[in-house]
C-alpha cells in the first residue's frame, strides 16, 4: 500500500491570506513562507477538503518566447487527452528544505527530472503567483504555485511517462478553451507578468 504523505496547507489558513474566489494572483516568497503546513496520507488528501495540497507548477518557455505544451496521458486519470502547459506535482517529505518555498522548488525540480529530463539552473526559475478553483475534482484538493522556467534553448520533441504530442507555441497563438484549467489559469497568470 502506498502510503506516501504529501504537503498540505489548511484551508482556513489559505482564506485568511488569499481571496479563494479569484482564480489567480501574484505571490511573493516572503507571504509563501509564513502559510503554516503539514503532511498527510496522499489518499487522505485527496478526499479532504479542509485542506489545499500544494503544487508547485512550471510554465517552461525556450528562448524565443515560445511555451511548452502537451497532450496528457498517464496515471492521472482526471487530466488524461487534455492540452496541458504545466510540469509538477506533488511536494512529498523526501523534498527537503528550509522554508516551504525551498520544498516547493525541490519538488518541481525532481518532477521536471522526472517528467521533461530536465533540472534547469536557479536563474532560469521565477516565481509567478499561484492558480486555484474549486469546481473541479482536482481543484477542490489543490492549489498550484506557478514557476515561470525560461530555458535557453526548446527541448527534445520526445519524452516518456506524461507526456505526449509536445509542441513548443507562443502565448498569443494558444487556444485556452483546449487546455485542462489549471494550464488556462497559469497562462492567464503568466500573461499578467507583460
Amino acid at each position: 500500500m502506498n502510503t506516501e504523505k504529501v504537503l498540505c496547507i489548511p484551508r482556513a489558513a489559505l482564506q485568511a491570506v488569499f481571496d479563494l474566489s479569484l482564480p489567480h494572483w501574484p505571490l511573493e516568497v516572503v507571504t509563501l513562507n509564513a502559510l503554516p503546513f503539514g503532511y498527510v496520507e496522499r489518499q487522505l488528501a485527496e478526499n479532504d477538503f479542509t485542506r489545499k495540497q500544494l503544487i508547485p507548477y512550471a510554465l517552461v518557455f525556450d528562448a524565443l518566447g515560445q511555451l511548452f505544451t502537451y497532450q496528457r496521458h498517464g496515471s492521472e486519470a482526471r487530466l488524461v487527452g487534455k492540452l496541458s502547459a504545466g510540469i509538477g506535482g506533488h511536494v512529498n517529505e523526501q523534498d527537503r528544505g528550509e522554508t516551504l518555498a525551498a520544498r516547493l522548488l525541490a519538488a518541481l525540480l525532481r518532477e521536471m527530472r522526472e517528467e521533461i529530463g530536465l533540472v534547469p539552473k536557479p536563474d532560469q526559475i521565477r516565481l509567478l503567483g499561484m492558480i486555484n478553483e474549486d469546481t473541479s475534482a482536482v481543484g477542490r484538493c489543490h492549489i498550484g504555485v506557478v514557476f515561470r522556467v525560461s530555458l535557453d534553448e526548446s527541448l527534445p520533441a520526445s519524452f516518456a511517462g506524461e507526456i505526449a504530442k509536445p509542441v513548443w507555441q507562443m502565448p498569443s497563438q494558444l487556444e485556452l478553451a483546449h487546455f485542462e484549467l489549471w494550464s488556462a489559469l497559469a497562462i492567464g497568470l503568466s500573461g499578467m507578468e507583460d
